[in-house]
């Protein structure tokens, strides 16, 4: 080969810097998730959930306890369900699930809030069993919690109407729009992808009850 039709040291260091500047722009394009792999992220966490919590359910008669009343070590005052329950000491869920969007809103605690309720009449409470009722919910791209503690589907179906901005809480915690009457309101990407809401997943007493 000819000396001139040959590259030379640097040519080549040149055109390799030049390919790793392009490669590092184009990779973070690549691997930042969409909006609407986000949402499907948090939709295909919640299905795990929700089949976990079912078939717990069938094999112990009630949906899990929660933090307050769990057999696992550290139990917590939180009344949310010890999703621990779920991996151990069988394993429904290989792993406890976070919500993508408490991590992106930088929550200390990201997992899914999960609630697991007996009814007393109409009422829910967290101090019987067997628990017969559950709901979750994934704080959403707004990144604003405008659920607080446990809703059946017809108390956050009864806000849809509710106007804009509902009640949420930023990550300080404050509280923004509305009225506490009107926490839990259900996302619906119709309003905006980045529209206000939660995304909710409901199941037994959850899906019949009015509180």
């Amino acid at each position: 080969m000819n000396r001139r039709d040959a590259f030379t040291l640097a040519e080549l260091i040149i055109v390799t810097i030049i390919i790793l500047l392009l490669a590092s722009l184009v990779t973070p394009a690549i691997h930042k998730p969409s909006p609407k792999g986000q949402i499907s992220r948090v939709q295909n966490d919640i299905r795990s959930i929700s089949l976990a919590m079912e078939s717990y359910r069938i094999a112990n008669g009630t949906y899990p306890a929660s933090e307050m009343d769990t057999p696992l070590p550290g139990r917590t005052t939180r009344i949310e369900v010890d999703l621990r329950l779920l991996t151990t000491p069988q394993a429904y869920l290989n792993r406890v699930p976070q919500d993508v969007f408490r991590r992106l809103a930088q929550d200390p605690n990201p997992e899914f809030r999960v609630y697991a309720v007996a009814y007393e009449t109409s009422a829910p409470t967290f101090a019987k069993y067997p628990r017969t009722a559950w709901m979750t919910w994934s704080i959403g791209l707004d990144m604003l919690d405008n659920t607080g503690g446990y809703h059946a589907i017809r108390s956050v179906l009864r806000n849809e109407s509710a106007p804009f901005p509902c009640v949420g809480a930023d990550k300080t915690g404050k509280f923004i729009g509305g009225t506490g009457a009107l926490n839990g309101l259900r996302y619906d990407p119709t309003n905006g992808v980045y529209s206000y809401g939660d995304i909710y997943r409901f199941e037994g007493g959850a899906l019949t009850q009015e509180k």
